[in-house]
């Protein structure tokens, strides 16, 4: 379910109210409900979709994600760059078979 249908629903429900959602899917119901201030209490036959409901609901410290976030992101640019690297000096190595070559001066 789209999450601005939901909120707009959500915002006019009575503050600290109990939302039921019997078919949550990923979760957008009790997700926005918590956003809110409201308890949710969703449930779903689907495996999956508890699973992402559950994640898109789990609390996070914002902090300790950024943190998180700059580590993948540097780890991914710094293995961008060796594999940059590596498929140059694969490049030149396949390029220069005959190794150094000098120019010969006729004087």
């Amino acid at each position: 379910m789209a999450p601005d249908l939901v909120w707009k629903r959500l915002r006019k429900t009575p503050p600290e109210s109990v939302v039921l959602d019997p078919m949550a899917g990923s979760g957008t119901t009790p997700a926005m409900a918590q956003r809110l201030g409201h308890c949710a209490i969703a449930f779903d036959s689907d495996p999956l979709a508890v699973k992402i409901a559950r994640a898109w609901c789990s609390r996070t410290d914002e902090l300790e994600f950024l943190e998180a976030t700059c580590a993948v992101l540097d780890n991914a640019q710094r293995k961008f760059q060796e594999l940059i690297f590596k498929t140059l000096m694969k490049k030149r190595r396949s390029s220069s078979n005959f190794g150094l070559i000098i120019p010969h001066d006729d004087n």
